[in-house]
Order: C-alpha cells, then sequence, then structure tokens
C-alpha cells in the first residue's frame, strides 16, 4: 500500500502555517497540524511509509513542525532540544534505519 500524502499537504497549507507568532490562534493551528503528522507516523491504523521519499516528506514536515512549534515554547527547554537535535541529524540510509529515525523524530515532535 502506498502512503498518500497529499490530502494532508493541502491541510498543512491551510492550517495557519503563514499566519504571524502575534496571532493567538497560530499556535493552535501548528499544534494540530503538528499533531496530525506525528499521528500519521505513529497511529496504530497508519501504514509504514513504502518509499525513501515518504520517509523524507515526513522527516521534512517533521522538521518544520519542531521549528515552528519551538518559536512557541523557551529555548532551552529540554523536549525541544530533544527534538532540535534529532532534526539536526541527517536522515540514515537503509529501510529500518530511516524508519526509526522517523519514529523518534514524530515522538521528540
Amino acid at each position: 500500500m502506498r502512503l498518500s500524502l497529499a490530502p494532508r499537504r493541502a491541510f498543512c497549507q491551510r492550517s495557519g502555517q503563514d499566519r504571524s507568532l502575534g496571532d493567538p490562534g497560530a499556535g493552535r493551528d501548528r499544534a494540530v497540524s503538528a499533531m496530525e503528522t506525528v499521528t500519521l507516523v505513529l497511529g496504530e491504523d497508519s501504514p509504514v511509509p513504502e518509499t525513501a521519499a515518504d520517509v523524507e516528506d515526513l522527516v521534512l514536515r517533521l522538521r518544520g513542525h519542531v521549528n515552528q512549534l519551538g518559536m512557541l515554547m523557551p529555548s532551552q527547554e529540554p523536549a525541544l532540544l530533544r527534538a532540535q537535535q534529532l532534526c539536526s541529524v541527517g536522515l540514515p540510509e537503509g529501510y529500518l534505519p530511516s524508519r526509526v529515525h522517523l519514529v523518534r523524530l514524530a515522538e521528540a515532535t
């Protein structure tokens, strides 16, 4: 089964990522968008990404969520520092290592 990310991309584009930090609803919209991506990776019914491109797309989206949500948190928050550290690591090559990294990044997000 091929993992389809197209509808979720459209949701992310509508979700308020273009709002300014001053907008009180922006943080909630960012959190909702991040939670949707995390659920796509960690949800019980979510399929395992089949291709390296699917994994890379999800990793890029999670990195973006960490970046956006990080602006709403204290910069020295341990959970944020852990997530940022995972974001800075390159995507490992190979089927299993890349999916393990994806799961760890989703958990940190």
